[in-house]
């Protein structure tokens, strides 16, 4: 249930700050803790190790991989046939285009960096 609330929209939280990102993985490690049944005093990482749950960071980096994922497999099946927006989408995925912080936020920048970042 709680997973469900960190990853509603995670993919937005790309390059955010790292206070945040603490905020949420606090939260994460509570429930890990609860779930577990263990201790305050308990460090958590082990514990959401021992429950194969990822970080936040790289649960947001695997949502945003997972959605580039889906449309390349989309743009496949269709075969060009759907529109101009996938190949817009695929060709966006092939270079890097500003060097602002800020736009590096943004699906069209996040998604070809962690793409690329994908062993």
């Amino acid at each position: 249930m709680i997973h469900r609330r960190l990853d509603y929209c995670n993919s937005v939280l790309y390059g955010t700050s790292a206070t945040n990102l603490n905020k949420l993985q606090h939260v994460q490690n509570s429930a890990a803790q609860i779930v577990t049944k263990s201790r305050r005093s308990d460090h958590a990482m082990p514990i959401g190790t021992y429950l194969h749950w990822l970080p936040i960071k790289y649960r947001i980096e695997y949502k945003i991989a997972v959605i580039v994922h889906s449309v390349i497999i989309v743009q496949e099946l269709c075969d060009l046939a759907v529109g101009s927006m996938l190949r817009a989408v695929i060709y966006a995925l092939q270079k890097d285009r500003t060097n602002l912080v800020f736009t590096d936020r943004s699906f069209s920048q996040a998604a070809p960096t962690v793409w690329k970042n994908l062993p």
